[in-house]
């Protein structure tokens, strides 16, 4: 179990510090329906990535590929799989920055405080449903899992872990400005700019260091 959680906590890392969901939170925060918006966008973050984990252990936990029981070759195919998608996508954000491309700013961050909270609640489902890099890491969580076969209670436990971990980044701005309305606006302002203006930087860097991390678990695997 020990193990297990180690190999998940990068990857819940990996999309808790995703700039955008950030981003996307704090500029509900300072909307009309500051607290109910972003709180549904968090629950619709929750459910989404409680779903595709718990049907993903579900549907294939104790087998691989082949239907056998325990850990089979596939999912270290899988691992090197989805690190080279990581690299790509990290290449791919990298030569943009060095073609001096401006970054695109989602659609939906440019009409935050017009938002409903369905769609509010649906926006925050997307972000892990739809965002290439955080429905890959999030599968290459279960993966691990999967892997590991530590059990169905274990599973579970494991599974919760990299949620919780995976939740905080959209969940602290919300606990910020609940518990310290007075600060809450220059605080949260100050993250929103930062992550604005380093959010290719960030991005390049994360997709790298967890496409070398799955690249090099899988090829370890597969000797």
């Amino acid at each position: 179990m020990g193990t297990l959680t180690a190999n998940l906590i990068p990857l819940a890392i990996g999309i808790a510090i995703s700039p955008v969901p950030v981003i996307a939170v704090i500029m509900m925060l300072s909307s009309g329906k500051a607290l109910k918006n972003s709180l549904l966008f968090d629950l619709g973050w929750l459910v989404a990535i409680t779903a595709l984990g718990v049907i993903g252990v579900l549907a294939l936990g104790g087998k691989n590929v082949a239907g056998h029981k325990g850990a089979g070759p596939a999912s270290d195919i899988a691992d090197v799989v989805l690190g080279v998608l990581l690299l790509f996508l990290a290449a791919r954000r990298w030569m943009r920055g060095r073609g001096g491309a401006e970054e695109k700013e989602p659609r939906l961050l440019k009409s935050i405080d017009s938002l409903r909270p369905l769609t509010a609640f649906g926006f925050g489902a997307a972000l892990i449903l739809v965002n290439p890099k955080n429905l890959m890491i999030a599968l290459a969580g279960i993966a691990q899992i999967l892997k590991a076969d530590p059990g169905t209670g274990a599973s579970f436990a494991a599974l919760a872990v990299f949620i919780v971990v995976a939740t905080i980044g959209v969940a602290l701005p919300v606990v910020v400005y609940a518990l310290m309305p007075s600060r809450a606006a220059s605080i949260l302002g100050s993250w929103k700019t930062w992550l604005a203006e380093h959010n290719s930087a960030v991005m390049m860097y994360l997709l790298l260091v967890l496409g070398i991390f799955l690249l090099a678990k899988g090829i370890v695997g597969l000797v």
